[in-house]
């Protein structure tokens, strides 16, 4: 990662003071899609979680850490931890007076704020502002492209730059070591990673990079130019497992599928929607194979009050790519 100074900086740094700031509460990390945002997130509240006795990034500090994802937020702050971790019976006002009480050993992380609800965006800004929960520490992800009139709110802002080429190397190697699969599959990649060929750029994204390491596999070794390339090799990856495993031969999916899903895409991206329910999809296209084809989701809501069964793209990037199957 890189600070708004073009530092370099490590996620065990997140929290660190700076020339700006004596004690960092509002912190805005930064990347495009597929580097690692979410998966970032994770990781801090899961070394919280399981109090890691080295604590490299100092996540022990905090009394309570609540990791929220921000496209299923709707309410007040109170409301949206009840909603998506906390059992119903309890109680807003003794959560409330607890997260106060506690003032600066809370953490709350909300991943994906440019994802955030239309309905919600106000009741949040006022929580970054610092209106609500001064004392707290907030952490958000977003992809580029916020504004200044939220940006101006973060004590600390960071990009997140992705791996480099060490990085990259090391993340094929240890996806070849995993899989078993022979060194010969990865030999073009592995050089295009070396050379700063024109894919260098899309192996920076991890995302990308374990798509070319599948795509490698599968294929016995594969070349990539671009990233609209990539994506129409998964898809046709996508669908050939698909296709033999409901067929038990390798065979051309129905192109009626794809075209659902890019249908749905589109409303998706017009809407501003990430999230479908199941049984609307179901009463508009009628087609089974869109929810097990490969690139649907389909799940529960995170809220522990009203849980429903929904159906969404695994990923951003899919979701925006999907258009083109329509």
């Amino acid at each position: 990662m890189k600070d708004d100074r073009n530092k370099h900086k490590r996620l065990e740094d997140i929290f660190e003071t700076h020339s700006r700031c004596s004690k960092p509460r509002r912190i805005l990390i930064e990347g495009a899609a597929g580097i690692g945002k979410s998966t970032m997130c994770r990781k801090l509240a899961w070394e919280w979680s399981t109090h890691s006795e080295c604590d490299k990034y100092r996540v022990n500090d905090f009394d309570l850490v609540f990791l929220l994802e921000a496209r299923t937020m709707h309410g007040d702050i109170v409301h949206c931890i009840k909603e998506q971790l906390l059992p119903a019976n309890v109680d807003s006002h003794d959560l409330q007076h607890l997260i106060s009480e506690l003032g600066g050993r809370v953490l709350i992380i909300i991943d994906g704020l440019d994802e955030l609800p239309d309905d919600t965006r106000s009741t949040i800004l006022q929580l970054l502002e610092g209106n609500e929960m001064r004392h707290a520490c907030i952490v958000t992800t977003t992809r580029p492209g916020q504004p200044m009139c939220v940006t101006k709110f973060f004590d600390t802002y960071l990009v997140n730059v992705g791996f480099t080429e060490e990085r990259a190397v090391q993340f094929v190697t240890k996806y070849m070591q995993a899989t078993g699969t022979p060194m010969s599959y990865f030999s073009k990649l592995t050089e295009a990673i070396k050379h700063g060929s024109e894919i260098r750029d899309l192996t920076r994204t991890p995302l990308n990079l374990l798509f070319m390491c599948i795509l490698s596999e599968d294929n016995k070794g594969i070349e990539f130019t671009t990233l609209t390339m990539l994506l129409r090799d998964v898809v046709d990856c996508v669908t050939r497992k698909f296709s033999a495993k409901k067929y038990g031969k390798v065979q051309s999916t129905d192109n009626k599928v794809l075209c659902d899903l890019g249908k749905l895409a589109v409303e998706g991206l017009l809407q501003s929607r990430l999230i479908f329910s199941k049984s609307d999809i179901w009463a508009q296209y009628k087609s089974p194979d869109m929810f097990v084809v490969g690139f649907l989701t389909v799940d529960y809501s995170s809220s522990k009050l009203d849980p429903v069964e929904q159906c969404f793209f695994p990923h951003k990037c899919s979701r925006n790519f999907s258009p083109l199957f329509h």
